[in-house]
């Protein structure tokens, strides 16, 4: 009964020294969580008059996810119909290259007043729900 019992306490060593030092494959570890990106983005310009199309590209972000756009709103109209994408369409909404990219653009009516205006980048992809914002300047 020692034996069998010295043997038991062997095995039980072995599995706790293996486990100290890393000593299992891979295949049995728990996956370890993706750290989510700090990404950018930036305008072509921080100013323009209205009518202006300005270029906003983004890098870092979350590849295959959507990069959502939201720019300048006011209390009397609805968010997306002060600033326009190209041909007065919305904005687009990108999809996100696999290097992390992205590109759209957008222009004000010619009857929204001069100001400074929030551009929002939002993205809830992969675990990851990232917010940035920068002001761009609507000048007269």
């Amino acid at each position: 009964m020692a034996t069998n019992m010295l043997g038991q306490r062997f095995r039980l060593m072995s599995v706790v020294a293996t486990c100290a030092l890393g000593l299992i494959p891979a295949a049995a570890r728990p996956a370890a969580a993706a750290a989510c990106p700090t990404p950018s983005f930036g305008f072509s310009r921080d100013a323009a008059p209205p009518g202006t199309l300005v270029q906003v590209t983004g890098s870092g972000w979350v590849p295959g996810s959507t990069a959502h756009i939201l720019v300048g709103t006011s209390e009397s109209a609805p968010p997306g119909t002060i600033f326009r994408g190209p041909g007065d369409n919305p904005i687009e909404e990108p999809t996100v290259s696999d290097t992390g990219t992205w590109t759209t653009s957008f222009a004000a009516h010619a009857s929204t007043p001069p100001g400074p205006y929030e551009v929002l980048v939002t993205e809830n992809a992969g675990g990851c729900s990232l917010s940035f914002s920068k002001v761009f300047t609507l000048t007269g």
